[in-house]
């Protein structure tokens, strides 16, 4: 029997969570460092329904607005009052640092991202076979070694992105 997107999504979710849960376990036994790891799987479970149903194509994502991003003043006044939200996309052009918006008239520069204390960004290793060009992919606490397609060895060939949330 096919299972289901739903069950195939929350498995992939309970593999995610207790995949990063034995590693920090691990870490904790050879009394490493493992707050980052606490801190992905803090990430992981706290996302919002929504969006984790939009995420992973349960539900349709427009309409549902779940990845926004606000861009933030140091300085007290008239920004204040300003709401400088934008969707994702659109901010991670105009919110780049060193980036200029003009907002009720007043040019404004973006300076940093700012990444919520005690939250991690997703990070996934990834690697592109050399042989049949498939995407492999998974959490960054794991190596890729071997081609999840053809099997051939891709040792060394792994790069890391972050999903910017």
């Amino acid at each position: 029997m096919d299972k289901g997107l739903c069950n195939i999504v929350v498995d992939k979710y309970k593999e995610d969570v207790s995949g990063l849960e034995k590693e920090r376990a691990l870490r904790i036994e050879k009394k490493a460092k493992s707050d980052r790891i606490l801190s992905s799987i803090r990430t992981i479970k706290d996302q919002s329904t929504i969006e984790f149903l939009s995420k992973n194509n349960l539900i349709p994502k427009y309409g549902f607005p779940v990845d926004t991003v606000e861009l933030q003043s140091s300085s007290s006044g008239k920004t204040d009052l300003l709401s400088l939200n934008r969707d994702l996309f659109s901010a991670i052009s105009e919110y780049a640092p060193e980036s200029e918006i003009v907002a009720d008239g007043q040019l404004l520069k973006s300076r940093y991202v700012r990444k919520l204390v005690g939250y991690e960004w997703p990070r996934y290793n990834y690697a592109v076979c050399p042989d049949c060009l498939t995407l492999n992919r998974t959490s960054y606490i794991n190596s890729i070694t071997e081609c999840r397609q053809c099997g051939k060895t891709i040792r060394g060939r792994e790069r890391q992105y972050i999903i910017p949330k």
